[in-house]
């Protein structure tokens, strides 16, 4: 699994831009993406994964799902604190204690 993509979407809501959103991909199966987590490092924020991904495909974790959908036209596989960003953030993925930035 590889971060293949940080997305900050330019819709100004609030003090804020949605949406925010990180894309994955998995290389190889995954049988348990819940020994995956994603963190944004300068404030702590993290989200687990959860169900499983088959060989080549894509994952998207958003900060809002409804912002995610009406930009993309999809829904997001996960959403999670993580992918709100504000553009500062180490993006980290993490498998089993083992961090990958």
């Amino acid at each position: 699994l590889i971060i293949t993509g940080v997305a900050h979407g330019p819709l100004p809501v609030s003090d804020t831009e949605i949406p925010q959103a990180i894309e994955l991909y998995a290389i190889n199966p995954i049988a348990n993406l819940s020994e995956y987590a994603l963190g944004s490092g300068n404030d702590g924020q993290e989200t687990i994964l959860q169900g499983t991904a088959d060989a080549r495909q894509f994952l998207y974790v958003a900060n809002d799902a409804a912002s995610f959908n009406s930009f993309f036209f999809f829904t997001p596989d996960f959403v999670g604190t993580a992918a709100a960003l504000n553009g500062s953030e180490a993006i980290e993925l993490f498998r089993q204690g083992e961090g990958y930035k």
